[in-house]
């Protein structure tokens, strides 16, 4: 098959980090689905923090990446605007020129289903798009949500949670398809359980990872006062924080935060790490992953992140919120919290601190758990019988 995907974000791939858990799973599903002999095109724009403002081409011995660079505000109606309208003359050319046989976007938010839909209903091409944050609950988001998949074929789901906000909707369930995202192998293979840091129990350090950026609904000042509870019985602990952000971005955007560190003195206990490019190392040198999430609005129903850590064998602790629950399973693949509740952050990073072996037997079990849930042949699989079935509807219209 000759598969173009269409998401924002990936067109610095050939420099960057890739930021964000949908970019970084399109990636790793193109890998995977090249791998079985399909020919991959990816329709993306630069990064979000990206300086680069021309379209480029950047080729791949596994597909090939057209970074369109729109000239409006990222985020704004009119970068959307642009954005299709690129895309589908560019689609359209590429179908001139060599068969596409389905179309396959990716989105946090509904309305670029519309995006998808739209080039797959004008260019008379099968489409599917993955839909990886629920929809809110309200009456009008439940009926734009609707509309934003009209000439979408097949929708896939990362979760249940995210299933039932579409079913919600009014949308078909034969029409929805729950697939688990891809997590990166270098992840995967990074792991050593039988030998890991993480359990030295005459280890003086301990390292607590955040990774995520400076929005509200990431909860990063709830971990910062959470981290004042826990360095009263572990003075030693360390926060590094990975924020997908350069870290001039950092210096201008992330004051509220540096004032929250001032203010309870833990200037010597937090770590800016900035934007990573060894993340599986990183992970797998921390103690505990933290995903102190409030919400998980514009956040990836399954994080991306979470599992990855759960891959290397860094225990997680996360807010009960959102899809989160259906891959940790409390006191078993990980630690559940209340959203928004300091107090409670702190009373479970200290459980874990102090008991190692609370922490290897998390880490099996959460390892143990992605091999068989997440395995990347059987997930191949899936998105192939997805795409058999959307031209199958494509064709029947």
């Amino acid at each position: 098959m000759k598969i173009c995907m269409i998401c924002l974000g990936i067109g610095d791939l050939d420099n960057k980090p890739l930021i964000g858990g949908h970019e970084n799973n399109v990636v790793q599903m193109s890998h995977a689905l090249h791998e079985n002999g399909h020919k991959i095109i990816i329709i993306t724009t630069p990064s979000i923090h990206s300086c680069i403002s021309e379209s480029k081409t950047i080729n791949f011995d596994w597909g090939v990446i057209y970074s369109i660079a729109p000239k409006e505000p990222y985020g704004s109606m009119s970068y959307g605007l642009e954005f299709l309208r690129k895309s589908l003359l560019l689609i359209k050319k590429l179908k001139k020129e060599e068969r596409i046989d389905i179309i396959h976007g990716h989105s946090g938010f509904p309305i670029l289903g519309l995006i998808t839909g739209s080039i797959g209903f004008f260019l008379k091409i099968p489409c599917i798009h993955t839909l990886y944050c629920p929809i809110d609950n309200s009456f009008n988001k439940k009926i734009i949500g609707k509309l934003c998949f009209l000439f979408v074929d097949i929708i896939i789901s990362l979760s249940n949670n995210t299933y039932n906000s579409l079913t919600r909707c009014g949308i078909r369930q034969d029409k929805i398809k729950i697939i688990p995202p891809f997590i990166n192998s270098s992840f995967v293979n990074y792991s050593d359980i039988d030998n890991c840091k993480n359990y030295n129990i005459n280890s003086t350090q301990s390292n607590l990872l955040y990774l995520g950026d400076l929005t509200k609904g990431r909860g990063l000042h709830i971990l910062i006062e959470a981290l004042n509870d826990v360095r009263r019985r572990n003075p030693n602990v360390i926060l590094w924080l990975a924020i997908n952000m350069p870290s001039k971005k950092y210096k201008m955007l992330g004051y509220f935060i540096e004032k929250i560190v001032e203010r309870y003195g833990l200037e010597k206990n937090v770590t800016f790490l900035g934007m990573v490019r060894d993340m599986p190392e990183v992970m797998y040198d921390s103690t505990i992953f933290v995903a102190p999430y409030i919400e998980i609005d514009s956040i990836a129903d399954l994080p991306i992140s979470i599992l990855e850590a759960m891959a290397v064998g860094t225990p997680v602790i996360a807010s009960n919120v959102g899809g989160i629950p259906e891959i940790i399973h409390h006191q078993k693949t990980g630690l559940l919290v209340r959203p928004g509740d300091p107090s409670d952050l702190a009373e479970k990073i200290n459980c874990l601190l102090d008991n190692p072996m609370k922490r290897k037997s998390i880490s099996c079990n959460a390892h143990d758990f992605i091999m068989k849930a997440f395995k990347r042949e059987l997930i191949t699989i899936k998105i192939e019988s997805a795409y058999q079935e959307a031209c199958s509807h494509h064709s029947s219209y």
